[in-house]
């Protein structure tokens, strides 16, 4: 179950987990996206190692369908996240997690963007007190702190 984690990782090292998920992130994190190809509503995505595209439906921007939506991205990423984070905390503490299921939503109310994240954590021997320590744990994910619990600021600059 752990094969994929280094072998000298220490389970109940929360800084060592923390620095490994961190290689697991490209640095810089920065992803190369296109509009290079025929479609006025797809555009290609370059991670480095990842490659996909992106696209609008049909309905009502007369996209092709032929990917995610943007918005898709960003709530799989968040939902990505939340799962990774919960398991490497239950899989640190011995708890006996088989599955996380993460659903993403997003809605806006009046100028306000609400994320809703609805998480269920599966294994039949899983206290209230487990899950409540996975429910805590999953708030330190990345893309929860991005989200949430920092200051923004983007900078475009155009490039000749």
């Amino acid at each position: 179950m752990l094969s994929h984690l280094p072998k000298n990782f220490n389970k109940s090292a929360t800084p060592q987990l923390l620095r490994h998920l961190t290689t697991l992130l490209p640095s810089p994190n920065s992803v190369l996206v296109t509009t290079k190809n025929k479609f006025v509503t797809t555009v290609d995505i370059d991670e480095g190692k990842f490659s996909f595209s992106v696209g609008l439906p049909a309905k009502p921007y007369q996209g092709l369908d032929n990917g995610p939506k943007p918005i898709d991205i960003l709530l799989s990423s968040y939902a990505s996240c939340t799962s990774m984070m919960g398991k490497f905390i239950a899989t640190k503490n011995g708890y006996p997690l088989k599955e996380i299921k993460c659903k993403m939503s997003h809605k806006k109310e009046g100028e306000t963007d609400v994320f809703v994240r609805e998480v269920q954590f599966v294994g039949d021997t899983l206290t209230d007190e487990m899950k409540k320590t996975l429910l805590g744990g999953i708030n330190s994910c990345p893309i929860h702190h991005l989200l949430h619990n920092s200051k923004k600021k983007t900078i475009t600059k155009l490039i000749d």
